[in-house]
């Protein structure tokens, strides 16, 4: 079937380490998903068909196979596999980044390249550590990474980074954020920014592992003008289309961009949630339409903060069955959960896996970081993963 002829089909097929948010985008957006990711959580099998896939990514094109015949999108981290991002795109149309794109704006040195073209800050980059500072002012970070795994101050030789698969990049101090665009047609449109919460001890993340974000996150207007003239750069140098991220460090008036994430985002949802954006009914329109919104089409809602959390697991945790339909149960009557990912029933996760995402809203950022601290203790003792409280 060619692309035209399912261009306008209410079905999308979403595969990634973890499709729930990107799911209930399509959903609130009109289109009935159908989903493979790593966990098949009992509230995304809740809302449409999915497929667990066991080994991650190899099985996403046979097990996308079982989809009806629709237009697809990844989340993280189905970047870093452009080759299976090919062989899925030659059996139904994509929506997002194709393979051949996606060789260029991951490599770090081309996006540097391209944006120093355009007058814009990179941070100094290293293939190799010799003749580096070894007082961790620079990272050490691996090609094929996603969420701010395999990420760590370089303090000198270690064996798990003596390897082609790491590069090495300058440190630069600030804040951690996101921004998430819209793109067509080498343009950009900005949807939002997000903090990130990074390393949190309190969610059980170590290192420079993604926890969660609040916002939307007003910028100084300095600091926006820059972040779209970066958004505009990335997309003429590399005609980006659909929704795609940029994690920057804020530090002062500065926006230094660190990675570009070319697609559905963890932040997304967080901006959906604080203005009633529909993402993906902008990044279908992106990537069918080349249409892209308007720039007031965005509104923050009563000025509210919104905030996730990701929980990690201490223990080695098994689900029962009453938790998770207790979970479940929590949810029942609310426009939008207040938590998320529910493993199902009997589940086995593993210290340092995901075990559920948690949601709240306040005034600040400090009531929202009070908020998720509170909703996370709340469900590490109804896991059973008390002993990292202790």
């Amino acid at each position: 079937m060619k692309p035209a002829e399912v261009s306008h089909s209410p079905r999308i097929a979403i595969v990634g380490a973890s499709a729930r948010a990107a799911a209930a985008s399509a959903l609130r957006a009109g289109f009935t998903p159908w989903c493979a990711d790593l966990f098949g959580d009992a509230d995304l099998a809740a809302m449409c068909s999915v497929r667990i896939c066991e080994h991650y990514p190899h099985d996403l094109p046979k097990l996308i196979l079982e989809a009806p015949l629709s237009p697809w999108m990844y989340t993280g981290a189905v970047e870093n596999y452009p080759e299976f991002v090919a062989r899925i795109t030659s059996n139904r149309p994509l929506w997002g980044v194709d393979a051949p794109t996606l060789e260029h704006v991951r490599d770090p040195w081309q996006v540097a390249e391209a944006l120093r073209r355009h007058g814009l800050p990179f941070p100094d980059l290293a293939r190799t550590p010799e003749q580096l500072p070894r007082d961790g002012s620079w990272l050490a970070k691996r090609f094929n990474s996603a969420g701010g795994q395999h990420i760590a101050p370089w303090h000198g030789p270690l064996e798990r980074f003596e390897t082609t698969a790491h590069y090495y990049q300058r440190r630069v101090p600030g804040m951690d954020c996101s921004a998430v665009f819209v793109g067509a047609a080498g343009c950009a449109r900005l949807l939002g920014v997000t903090r990130q919460l990074i390393g949190e001890a309190w969610t059980g993340a170590q290192g420079f592992r993604y926890a969660g974000s609040i916002g939307p996150l007003e910028l100084p207007r300095a600091s926006h003008a820059r972040l779209i003239a970066i958004a505009d750069a990335i997309c003429t140098e590399f005609n980006l289309t659909g929704l795609f991220g940029v994690d920057f460090l804020l530090s002062g008036d500065a926006v230094w961009p660190m990675e570009i994430n070319p697609r559905y985002t963890a932040s997304v949802e967080i901006l959906e949630r604080a203005t009633g954006l529909r993402a993906i009914h902008w990044h279908a329109a992106a990537c069918r339409d080349a249409v892209l919104p308007e720039k007031a089409v965005i509104t923050l809602t009563a000025n509210r903060l919104h905030g996730k959390a990701i929980l990690f697991a201490h223990d080695l945790i098994s689900l029962p069955p009453a938790t998770t339909a207790a979970l479940l149960a929590g949810n029942e009557q609310l426009v939008w959960p207040t938590v998320a990912d529910i493993p199902c029933a009997d589940s086995r996760i593993e210290p340092g896996w995901p075990i559920a995402t948690v949601f709240v809203e306040g005034n600040s950022d400090a009531a929202v970081v009070a908020g998720l601290k509170s909703q996370v203790m709340r469900l590490r003792q109804l896991v059973g993963d008390s002993k990292f409280a202790r």
